[in-house]
C-alpha cells in the first residue's frame, strides 16, 4: 500500500474514539505490532509503549507508520479496536497460578 492508503485504511478502522491493536508489516521485513488510539478531540495517534518522550508522552503521528509500512499488505495483518472487548470471566482460573 501506499502512504496515503495506509492513512486512509488507518481513518476507515479507527473511525470511533478508542483503542486499536494494529499488526504491521514493514518496507525492509519484519513487522510491528502496536497501539492506534482515536481521542475524544477526533485525533487518530500511533501509541509506542517502547518509546517515550517528556513532551509528548508516547503518541507519534501516524505519518511514521505510513511512511514505513509495506507496499505488499499480508492478510494476516490489521488493526483490531481492543478496548470495547469484554473478559468472560469463565476463564478467570487461567490467571490464577
Amino acid at each position: 500500500m501506499s502512504k496515503k492508503r495506509y492513512a486512509e485504511y488507518f481513518e476507515e478502522c479507527c473511525k470511533e474514539t478508542g483503542v486499536y491493536i494494529l499488526t504491521i508489516g514493514w518496507k525492509g521485513g519484519g513487522g510491528h505490532a502496536t497501539v492506534l488510539q482515536r481521542f475524544e478531540d477526533g485525533t487518530l495517534k500511533y501509541i509506542e509503549p517502547q518509546v517515550y518522550s517528556e513532551r509528548s508522552g508516547a503518541k507519534r503521528s501516524i505519518d511514521e507508520l505510513c511512511e514505513s509500512g509495506a507496499t505488499k499488505p499480508y492478510p494476516k495483518r490489521g488493526v483490531l479496536r481492543v478496548d470495547n472487548k469484554l473478559f468472560d470471566t469463565k476463564f478467570a482460573s487461567i490467571f490464577d497460578k
